[in-house]
């Protein structure tokens, strides 16, 4: 059993030397005449006579100052008439947006009876369009109400100031939407908006519906004629229109 495990080891030894021998010795890295220094050395040598050859022959002439000047200008006129037509079709764009926002403001305004404009507690006065105001009341027969959304994120006592300062210039109405997930059988707080305090301002009941509401109600008493009134809402966007 030893003589036999013997022959078999040395037999696996001279298959690997074979193996060995047959591939040949390993290549090294320095070795290789691709990344020879001298190789190296000479390609570069090639590479520069091949720019001087081509310089003298006038394949790279260097241009003058006066070129220079020229081609920079030329390039100075050819950007300026790329902004004035990019200038001039972001403004043609900006004229159609004004005319189908105006188009849609003119056909509520024309249609209601009574026009909701809606600002956010935020900011009320920024939130404000004097001339959508003006449009309004150009016509005798419309009434204009201002809805200060969003109270439920500022400090109750901020929205009440400002509650105080818009009624002395229009109807006013302190106001919070649902903020429920569903879409319907949503809840309506029974109770008076000017007595909210932060502990209603964190459920999910609409508040000031109820005085919206009856503000509507007056105006469909029109000497006893009217039934029913058409309602429009405008405002600046993100102000909670869709929401009211």
């Amino acid at each position: 059993q030893w003589y036999q495990r013997r022959v078999r080891g040395m037999g696996k030894k001279g298959r690997a030397k074979n193996n060995k021998e047959a591939r040949g010795p390993v290549k090294q890295i320095g070795s290789c005449k691709k990344f020879h220094p001298e190789t190296l050395t000479k390609r570069l040598e090639k590479k520069q006579a091949a720019q001087r050859h081509k310089r003298q022959n006038g394949f790279e002439q260097v241009r003058s100052l006066s070129d220079l000047i020229e081609n920079a200008a030329s390039r100075q006129r050819s950007f300026e008439n790329t902004i004035a037509n990019t200038t001039d079709n972001s403004l043609q764009v900006k004229e159609g947006i004004k005319r189908s926002f105006y188009k849609e403001f003119r056909k509520v305004v024309e249609q209601a009876d009574v026009v909701l404009q809606v600002l956010d507690a935020r900011d009320p006065e920024g939130c404000r369009c004097k001339d959508a105001e003006t449009a309004v009341l150009a016509d005798y027969d419309k009434r204009l109400i201002l809805v200060l959304n969003k109270i439920d994120l500022v400090p109750p006592d901020v929205a009440k100031a400002w509650y105080k300062h818009l009624s002395k210039q229009f109807p006013t109405v302190l106001f919070k939407a649902n903020t429920q997930t569903q879409k319907s059988r949503l809840k309506q707080s029974t109770v008076d908006v000017m007595g909210v305090n932060h502990k209603m301002f964190a459920s999910s009941a609409c508040l000031g519906a109820r005085e919206l509401n009856k503000l509507l109600v007056n105006y469909t008493r029109n000497k006893g004629l009217r039934t029913s009134i058409r309602v429009g809402v405008i405002g600046l966007p993100n102000v909670g229109k869709s929401s009211l």
